[in-house]
């Protein structure tokens, strides 16, 4: 993650699940977060990545010709973090003003029953953060959460 002592602070929690009950590969939908990065980062916030296992996040929900997809896939500092993304476990939740769980069929296997985003989440809401959840997101839900970001 880029610093910017100034900056809101924001953690995209990506998922680590690939495989869809045995159907099909899944993993996080490329464009839940890459929309509401966008915002983030016109924003003036800075977006720090991490996943439930850590390391390299299974990407699903890509939709080719989307430039906020390619924006954020080949972003410098986003494409640094994806290739090795610090385990939730390892983060400090206590350096960002709001956590987003990104979507994607996986969250199905990582988030529910997990003590991790639980405590993540509840350090981050405690503290007066935000802790929206990303499913079909698009800009104009990055957009309310921005809104919130702001006035805190």
């Amino acid at each position: 993650m880029s610093e910017n002592n100034d900056a809101k602070h924001v953690l995209l929690v990506l998922i680590s699940h690939s495989d869809l009950g045995g159907v099909r590969p899944t993993g996080f939908y490329v464009d839940e977060a890459a929309h509401p990065w966008q915002v983030f980062r016109r924003m003036g916030f800075t977006v720090g990545l991490a996943s439930i296992a850590g390391g390299v996040p299974p990407q699903a929900g890509r939709h080719p010709g989307d430039p906020v997809q390619e924006q954020f896939l080949h972003d410098a500092d986003i494409s640094r973090q994806l290739v090795n993304t610090r385990a939730l476990a390892q983060v400090n939740a206590n350096r960002y003003d709001a956590v987003l769980f990104v979507g994607g069929h996986g969250v199905m296997w990582d988030f529910p029953n997990n003590s991790v985003v639980n405590a993540v989440g509840r350090n981050i809401w405690e503290r007066g953060g935000i802790v929206p959840w990303a499913c079909v997101t698009d800009e104009k839900y990055a957009v309310a959460v921005k809104e919130v970001l702001v006035e805190k």
